[in-house]
């Protein structure tokens, strides 16, 4: 009998932890491209490189770069496919310069 109990609570430890990882959804995670803005023409360029190595940002009130979510083309909103329209996040203000 207690032999019987060991390998239930065993068992019943096993079933919970598979379902602990087979309910975390990796897809649902968001990702996000990092573009600079041009302000003379208004596109957004997605930006290569790490800061402070391949570009850097100078102090200004303009917009250096900003993230939008990888589904978005932050250029043509209206058909990318991505339901309404994304506004940046994290926003780093400063004019973008390559090094």
């Amino acid at each position: 009998m207690k032999a019987l109990k060991i390998n239930l609570i065993a068992a019943f430890a096993m079933v919970a932890f598979c379902f602990a990882f087979a309910t975390e959804n990796s897809f649902s995670k968001a990702t996000t491209t990092l573009y600079e803005l041009n302000e003379s023409s208004g596109e957004w360029s997605p930006v290569t490189g790490m800061k402070g190595v391949d570009y850097d940002c100078e102090p200004s009130s303009e917009i250096c770069t900003a993230e939008f979510p990888s589904t978005v083309d932050p250029n043509d909103q209206e058909n990318d496919g991505h339901p309404g329209i994304v506004e940046p996040s994290n926003i780093v203000r400063g004019d973008y310069f390559l090094k």
